[in-house]
């Protein structure tokens, strides 16, 4: 029985030994290299610039980039929305830069090995990028397989790669970033507005709660919480100011055009942004119903947050501010008596009423047509509520004096001869008055006294003491201690 067992492991050793070898003998006929040189794409050198339309695509689909007549590229699939041009510049340049380094195999059952299979083989992994010119002629296709590190410490990434029409794979050395979802090549950002031009903000919520900040000064004070009940405060110093953010590198995960989603009727919340200068940029917020779960022990899925965007000038200001405009120049900067100023003051930075119209127009005809998925953490921002923002105030405690009668040791001493406490006038002498130290006027300082001794009965025959038990130095008349007895 025993040497029965040995032989099967044996044989279960060859067997896995044998499975290796032909798994690296596979991999290295897929990665046999034949030196190459010379560029991937030599014509696309003179034709990057006719490029009209990108695609890409995968197993899952394909989306497609277009050039726009301004220059601009926009997503087909997004109605037109904007893409980020550079990234689909940085995707033709390394088209047009793409370098051979080695060819591998040609054989179509090895192809997994590299990911350059075709999209239609199962499980395919590989990706597909096509370039045509405005007259619709194939400038580049591509299938872009898995990528490899360079060697040697060169700074290039570098890719397998096939091309359709073609049996055998390369290696190249080329930056081929090849996002397969549509919305990662978007342009994220919807606006940009730093806090420092933002005057006031407003949430007002679809159950009537209302929450109003508002800064009165551009060069002073900070954001106050409008109709602040007085039970509550703010949580924390500038807790009203962390609202002026909110439309700071305002970036989205995705977005739709309004006939593609299915919105309520009534936004959650509105949040409206006024700036010092005049624009005005409203931000609608919406929730739909939450779905639930297929499984009731798993979490709902996590619903998307949506939002539309409008900007518009708006020459009065904010509510309880005053008109906008540009703001006057701080003090301090060397104009009072007619003195040239040292530093360039707000006014002139400022923009004009028609700038920031243009401005609000510019943002209006990019975002209004859309519907935006923001990411779920900014509800907080655009449907604040005060609750969120303030808290009650804390009742003033006031402590109680500490009753100690009856407790032993928490007696006052009793100084007094017959036991009676002695009176106000008696128990201490006025600051600075027969204590030695006190510095008060009249009083001795410790360079003049002698120690003080302890109290004595005084005889008839002996010398009477000075004032507060302290016999007078010696060879000193009594008369000149301004005594009694010594005027006596």
């Amino acid at each position: 029985m025993k040497t029965q067992s040995i032989l099967y492991l044996g044989i279960a050793t060859v067997v896995v030994a044998l499975i290796a070898v032909f798994a690296v003998q596979r991999r290295e006929a897929a990665t046999a290299a034949t030196p190459a040189s010379g560029k991937l794409f030599p014509e696309l050198a003179e034709a990057i610039n006719d490029v009209r339309q990108v695609e890409i695509a995968d197993a899952d689909g394909r989306f497609t980039m277009e050039r726009q007549e301004s220059g601009e590229w926009g997503l087909v699939e997004k109605q037109g929305y904007p893409v980020d041009g550079g990234r689909v510049r940085s995707l033709l340049l390394a088209l047009r830069g793409a370098v051979l380094v080695e060819r591998k195999t040609s054989r179509p059952e090895l192809y997994p090995e590299l990911g350059v299979e075709p999209l239609e083989a199962p499980e395919a992994e590989s990706r597909v990028v096509r370039v045509e010119d405005r007259e619709g002629r194939d400038l580049a296709s591509l299938i872009v397989g898995q990528r490899r590190e360079a060697r040697g410490g060169g700074l290039a990434a570098q890719y397998y790669v096939r091309k359709p029409e073609e049996a055998s794979a390369w290696l190249v050395d080329a930056e081929l970033d090849l996002p397969a979802e549509a919305s990662d090549w978007l342009d994220k950002q919807i606006l940009d507005l730093p806090p420092e031009r933002v005057q006031a903000v407003r949430i007002e919520h679809a159950d009537g709660e209302t929450l109003y900040v508002l800064k009165r000064s551009e060069n002073e004070g900070e954001f106050e919480i409008v109709d602040l009940p007085e039970d509550r405060e703010p949580r924390y110093a500038g807790a009203a100011g962390s609202l002026a953010g909110g439309l700071a590198n305002l970036t989205m995960t995705d977005v739709e055009a309004p006939s593609e989603v299915e919105l309520p009727e009534t936004p959650n919340a509105v949040a409206t942004f006024w700036t010092f200068d005049g624009l005005r940029v409203r931000v609608s917020i919406f929730e739909p119903d939450p779905e639930e779960a297929d499984d009731p022990d798993e979490p709902a899925p996590a619903q998307p947050l949506y939002a539309r965007v409008e900007a518009e000038f708006d020459g009065s200001g904010a509510p309880g501010a005053k008109e906008a405009g540009p703001p006057p120049p701080p003090s301090g900067t060397g104009e009072e008596e007619g003195e040239p100023g040292t530093e360039e003051s707000d006014e002139d930075s400022a923009k004009s009423p028609e700038e920031v119209q243009e401005e609000a127009e510019t943002i209006h005809a990019r975002v209004t047509d859309w519907v935006y998925v923001l990411p779920s953490w900014k509800k907080s921002t655009f449907a604040k509520r005060l609750d969120e923002l303030t808290q009650e105030i804390a009742p003033e405690t006031t402590l109680e004096p500490l009753d100690t009668e009856g407790i032993e040791g928490n007696e006052e001493p009793d100084t007094s001869e017959d036991g009676e406490e002695p009176a106000a006038d008696e128990a201490a002498p006025p600051p600075g008055e027969g204590v030695p130290g006190e510095g008060g006027d009249g009083g001795d300082t410790p360079e003049d006294l002698e120690p003080v001794l302890e109290p004595a009965e005084s005889g008839p025959d002996e010398a009477p003491q000075g004032a507060g038990g302290v016999e007078p130095p010696v060879g000193t008349d009594p008369a000149e201690q301004g005594g009694e007895d010594g005027r006596r």
